[in-house]
C-alpha cells in the first residue's frame, strides 16, 4: 500500500526485509542511505507516555541525525 501510495505520487520507494532491532535498523539503513527524511507509521498502541520514553518511534525519533515524520497508521485506513 505504501509502495503503491509513493508510486502514485512520483516518490522513490524501495521495501527491505532487514533482520534485527527494528529503531536500529531504521538508523542504520537511514545512515547508509542518505536519506532526507524517516516517514514511519505509529499505531499509538503503547500510548503518550511509552511513545516518549520507548517504543521504535520514539527512539528514532530521539536518535536519528534527520528528520523524522510520524504519521498515525490510521490515516492509512
Amino acid at each position: 500500500m505504501i509502495q503503491e501510495l509513493a508510486r502514485n505520487s512520483g516518490v522513490p520507494c524501495e521495501k527491505l526485509n532487514i533482520e534485527g532491532y527494528p529503531a536500529n535498523e531504521i538508523l542504520r539503513v537511514a545512515e547508509d542511505n542518505k536519506v532526507d527524511i524517516i516517514v514511519m507509521g505509529s499505531i499509538g498502541k503503547t500510548g503518550l507516555g511509552d511513545f516518549l520514553l520507548g517504543g521504535v518511534a520514539g527512539k528514532v525519533v530521539m536518535k536519528s541525525k534527520v528528520p523524522v515524520l510520524v504519521v498515525p497508521i490510521k490515516d492509512f485506513d
